[in-house]
């Protein structure tokens, strides 16, 4: 489709002064034309606009003298302008207007200054305020589901006020839950892309006060994650948070817990980018156009984005909830580091040593191919591994004293080439009710 003018824009009737009426009221056509329902029901155009806002026709950005200022959805033909994640790029002023001896509403479409912000679509931090931070997994093997439940928090604390957002709160979410989930065969596709989806199975989800993240006596194969219940002098018993992996209650007659689920959002996700091979430890796949098209799922949806990449040769999934293209880095330092543990490693084992030298082969071809390592520009990265400094204090066993750390680190920082050349898997995350 591409990039295309919008035909026009309407005339407004009184009612629709209020944005968020005037908002449910827009319509987009196929052929690009803007309008509004009149309060007769009938729609109007006006042309004071034409030939200026375009839309980009791959990604839905609204575009307004080189600035983004809103967002369409092409498949529910609902359009953003001026308002939610785009509020602080422009406003919208209405009044009437004397065309031909009638009076008609008009919209005037305004800049704003951005003051602090460095530059036009730079920086996207707006998830900042609804992000927790994730309970250390520890040797648990669970990010996929602490990022899950993560985003699946993000979207609850947007509809709730600041004052009712804690830990251990009221859209404080167990990992646990979506990990014991039990859905049907067939009603998810592929696992890295498609977990999330599981909570739409139920629409509802436990609070981590319920059915905690926890550390537990275990025995089992860790590698399967085919692991029981153990007392502590158990032989071969363990302790730890791999004991999330047993399955404290049967969800399907538990009517104790069932009566603690809560509601939560139909979710949808839309792809970014899949590994072609669906291989989660792939790495050199990615390339610049999808550093941008995280960046505009971030800005588009006001959602958080969830990628996979080659962590130190384990896969590791964690949520992208915003970017700074102005934040000075230190070239490929992470992907440099990277490269120089999986050389080491190849050396120490030979049945993993081909696997991981054509890894880093993939990585210093896709370094070629992309014009080598940036100077500049972040995400903004919640993870599940890192410890915090300046996080609470997170309790894993009530019933136990001394198992207790902090939170993980709440949102560290990496450069666009650690995604860039390490990552193979990203999604945006966000409610079905933002397509509506």
């Amino acid at each position: 489709m591409g990039m295309r003018a919008i035909q026009g824009l309407l005339f407004l009737s009184l009612f629709l002064v209020v944005q968020s009426i005037w908002a449910q009221n827009f319509k987009v056509s196929s052929d690009g034309e803007l309008s509004f329902y009149q309060k007769s029901g009938q729609r109007a155009l006006v042309k004071e606009y034409a030939g200026k806002i375009v839309v980009d026709g791959s990604s839905g950005e609204v575009l307004y003298q080189g600035r983004v200022v809103g967002d369409l959805d092409f498949f529910s033909g609902r359009l953003i302008l001026c308002q939610e994640q785009f509020a602080n790029e422009c406003e919208l002023s209405f009044g009437k207007k004397v065309e031909e001896g009638k009076s008609v509403q008009s919209v005037e479409l305004s800049l704003k200054e951005h003051g602090h912000q460095k530059g036009i679509g730079t920086s996207f931090n707006a998830l900042d305020r609804y992000v927790y931070a994730s309970p250390n997994q520890e040797e648990g093997g669970t990010c996929l589901y602490m990022a899950s439940t993560g985003a699946m928090e993000i979207l609850l604390n947007k509809h709730r006020a600041s004052t009712t957002r804690s830990y251990d709160g009221v859209s404080d979410l167990s990992e646990r839950f979506l990990m014991s989930l039990e859905v049907p065969g067939g009603y998810l596709g592929d696992w890295r892309t498609d977990t999330i989806l599981s909570f739409n199975y139920r629409g509802k989800a436990l609070l981590n006060r319920d059915y905690r993240y926890t550390k537990g006596w275990y025995k089992g194969d860790e590698t399967t994650g085919n692991v029981t219940r153990a007392s502590a002098k158990e032989r071969g018993a363990k302790y730890g948070t791999y004991y999330n992996w047993v399955n404290d209650y049967d969800f399907r007659r538990n009517r104790e817990i069932d009566s603690k689920l809560i509601s939560v959002p139909k979710i949808a996700r839309d792809l970014i980018f899949v590994d072609p091979a669906h291989d989660q430890w792939n790495v050199g796949v990615m390339d610049s156009s999808v550093i941008e098209k995280i960046k505009s799922s971030l800005r588009r949806k006001n959602a958080p984005v969830l990628i996979i990449y080659n962590h130190y040769a384990y896969w590791h999934a964690v949520l992208i909830v915003g970017y700074d293209d102005e934040q000075a880095v230190n070239g490929c330092a992470f992907v440099n580091s990277w490269k120089q543990y999986m050389a080491k490693e190849a050396r120490a084992s030979v049945a993993r040593g081909k696997r991981f030298q054509r890894y880093i082969a993939q990585v210093n071809n896709s370094i070629a191919k992309n014009g080598g390592c940036s100077s500049k520009g972040v995400f903004y990265v919640r993870d599940s591994i890192y410890d915090g400094v300046e996080e609470p204090i997170y309790d894993y066993d009530p019933a136990k004293v001394g198992e207790e750390t902090r939170y993980s680190k709440r949102i560290i920082l990496r450069s666009y080439d650690w995604a860039k050349y390490l990552g193979n898997h990203a999604y945006v995350i966000y409610s079905q009710e933002q397509s509506r």
